[in-house]
């Protein structure tokens, strides 16, 4: 009887020593960061051999790290991957763009004049009206291909050139992320960062390419159409720009809105092609597992 005691104060005593030994280990542990550039502090002398000292930043669990956002990109930064070649291309695009939204208004002013030899006519003025259709057919069949030629420059050009651009980012961040060490494989998960590299890419090629060439044809075609007003009708133009300062704050409100949706749907759409990629990775386990209705 006296050994079966024994025996149990000697377990009890054995689970009390592990528990203690357990919470000592527990309160030696101390959450350590190392900084992201270790500092030397003191550096041996290369002759004796020894090794460097450096300094390592202890933290507290309770530290806070602070993420920073990106700050937007400049509309000059986009284009700092272009080539000599690449600025050929958007120059002769813009040039093309000027004059395609140049034309639009010319052909106003044609219409104009054509409706006014349909009045004088009314009016009993002697008009050879079949010449003046002539006339008038010819000026617009001269727009339509100019409105095709320049066009189609206009949208060729910008679209090579931001291809171009495109294919270098996609080259330069691929090279970067297989320059970086196994630590950045861990906080930063590899199907997004691929689905980022692909969507991410695909909207800069977009806003660099045929849509800067339609924003340059539409201001051209405001500033004529603006000139046009001024010479043929001061005082309605003036009335008509009145009302402008309403349509360029809905712009700008409609742009920032915009943007900030853009940003959103990228990073959930880098997320969601993460989780598809490693699900479609691990569909075996997935299907062991009987989680099909769970990842959809």
């Amino acid at each position: 009887m006296s050994n079966e005691c024994d025996t149990n104060i000697r377990s009890d005593d054995l689970i009390n020593d592990n528990n203690n030994r357990s919470d000592e280990q527990t309160k030696a542990v101390t959450p350590v960061c190392i900084e992201d550039h270790i500092q030397p502090i003191e550096e041996a002398n290369q002759n004796d051999g020894k090794s460097r000292a450096v300094k390592v930043a202890e933290c507290s669990n309770t530290d806070k790290i602070e993420v920073k956002r990106q700050p937007v990109v400049s509309v000059r930064q986009l284009f700092r991957y272009a080539s000599t070649n690449d600025w050929i291309f958007m120059f002769l695009a813009s040039i093309s763009a000027c004059i395609n939204g140049m034309l639009q208004p010319i052909s106003f002013i044609l219409f104009g004049e054509l409706i006014d030899d349909f009045v004088e006519q009314d009016a009993g003025k002697t008009i050879d009206l079949n010449k003046e259709m002539e006339k008038f057919g010819i000026y617009y069949v001269y727009i339509g291909l100019g409105a095709i030629v320049f066009g189609y420059f206009q949208n060729m050009l910008w679209l090579r050139a931001s291809i171009n651009q495109a294919f270098k980012i996609r080259t330069l961040a691929f090279e970067s992320i297989l320059r970086q060490d196994i630590g950045f494989f861990d906080t930063n998960d590899a199907g997004e960062l691929t689905s980022r590299l692909a969507d991410g890419v695909t909207k800069i090629q977009n806003g660099i390419g045929d849509k800067i060439g339609s924003l340059q044809h539409a201001i051209a075609m405001l500033i004529g159409g603006t000139i046009i007003g001024f010479i043929y009708g001061w005082k309605l133009t003036l009335v008509i720009i009145a009302m402008s300062p309403l349509l360029f704050i809905g712009a700008f409100a409609t742009g920032k809105v915009i943007g900030t949706i853009t940003s959103q749907e990228q990073t959930s759409y880098a997320k969601a092609g993460s989780i598809a990629e490693e699900v479609l990775s691990s569909i075996r386990t997935v299907v062991a597992f009987g989680s099909e209705k769970k990842e959809m």
